[in-house]
C-alpha cells in the first residue's frame, strides 16, 4: 500500500527551554492516509513569529531514534507571544502552534567558603560527609613517629 504525499505533524512537546530564550520543539510526522510513521527521507523545519512581527529560525529539525520523531531548540530573541510554524516535506504537512516565553531566569552564582583538611582534601565550609577522624590520627601517628626518630638521632649524637 502506498502511503501518500500528504503528512500529519504531531506536537509531542512544545514549550520553552527551561531558563532559556528558546522553545523545545519535539514533534512526529506520520502518513495522513495510514497513520504510518514516517521512517526515512522527511525533513522538518521550525521557524517562529511573535505577535509584534519579530521573527526566529529557521531551524532543521534532527530525526530522532523513533521513527517519524524530530526534535530540536528553536532559539527566540525576546520573550512574548511566538507562534511555532512547522514545515514537513516528503510528506508534506504543516502545523503551527502558540507558545508563551517568559523572560529566562537569570543564573546566580553562589559563593562557597572552602577549607583544606589534614589530608589536604578541599571540602566546602559545613560539608561533613561522615568520614572518619583516620586522617587526623595518621598525621598524629606521623608527627610522633618523627618526633622519635629525632629524640634518638640527637640521643646517639651524644
Amino acid at each position: 500500500m502506498a502511503h501518500g504525499d500528504v503528512g500529519v505533524l504531531a506536537p509531542v512537546s512544545i514549550a520553552q527551554v527551561d531558563g532559556a530564550m528558546a522553545i523545545d520543539v519535539q514533534v512526529v510526522l506520520t502518513y495522513e492516509n495510514d497513520g504510518e510513521r514516517v521512517e526515512d527521507g522527511a525533513a522538518v523545519v521550525a521557524r517562529a513569529m511573535a505577535a509584534d512581527g519579530a521573527t526566529a529560525g529557521p531551524v532543521t529539525l534532527t530525526a530522532a531514534s523513533a521513527p517519524g520523531a524530530f526534535v530540536g531548540e528553536l532559539p527566540v530573541p525576546a520573550a512574548g507571544e511566538w507562534t511555532v510554524h512547522l514545515e514537513a516535506t516528503d510528506p508534506a504537512a504543516t502545523l503551527e502552534v502558540p507558545v508563551t516565553v517568559e523572560v529566562a531566569a537569570a543564573t546566580t552564582a553562589s559563593t562557597v567558603e572552602a577549607t583544606t583538611t589534614a589530608t589536604g582534601e578541599l571540602r566546602a565550609a559545613g560539608d561533613d560527609d561522615g568520614g572518619s577522624a583516620l586522617p587526623v590520627v595518621g598525621l598524629g601517628l606521623l608527627v610522633a613517629i618523627g618526633a622519635a626518630i629525632g629524640y634518638r638521632l640527637t640521643r646517639h649524637r651524644r
